[in-house]
């Protein structure tokens, strides 16, 4: 009895709904000292809300968080 990994369904976008990929801008500020160099710095994101970006910039820099909810692009 070995353990057996799940094969990813594969998704449509009709599964997802409104779930279309938009570009956002969020301003990034260090709370950790060691972080990095940067105190804050804006870089842009690729995601389906406005809270996954959140979610997603916090995750590509550790010990920088979101100052404010990020902001789609135009």
């Amino acid at each position: 009895t070995g353990c057996r990994i799940p094969v990813p369904r594969c998704l449509l976008s009709s599964d997802l709904g409104d779930s279309v990929m938009k570009t956002y801008s969020a301003f990034l500020q260090r709370v950790t000292p060691n972080a990095g160099p940067r105190a804050n710095f804006t870089i842009t994101v690729q995601a389906v809300s406005s809270e996954m970006a959140r979610v997603t910039a916090e995750a590509q820099y550790p010990g920088y968080r979101c100052a404010n909810a990020p902001v789609q692009v135009r």
